[in-house]
């Protein structure tokens, strides 16, 4: 399914889960083995598969974990300065 912005959190938290979860098994992995190497709680894995919410801390060692960190950063892009940046620079 594509995530859509009219979707609700419970439809993205569960998108979301289903995606990790096929991550998981792409990678052939249990839940146990991903919470044994992240060093979170295996409730917390099934928490996330099952698309109830957990901490961004718990979801940033998850990802560590399935090798998806690096996608985090199509989330939010670097943005560039900011027009009154060079204004606000000491010794100006």
């Amino acid at each position: 399914m594509a995530i859509k912005a009219n979707m609700s959190d419970g439809e993205l938290l569960e998108e979301l889960g289903n995606r990790l979860q096929r991550r998981r098994l792409d990678l052939r992995l249990t839940q146990a083995d991903v919470a044994e190497q992240a060093g979170i709680g295996k409730r917390t894995v099934e928490r996330l598969g099952n698309g109830t919410s957990v901490q961004i801390g718990s979801l940033v060692r998850i990802f560590r974990v399935l090798g998806l960190i690096e996608n985090l950063g199509e989330l939010l892009p670097q943005t560039g300065p900011r027009p009154l940046d060079p204004l606000r620079r000491p010794g100006r």
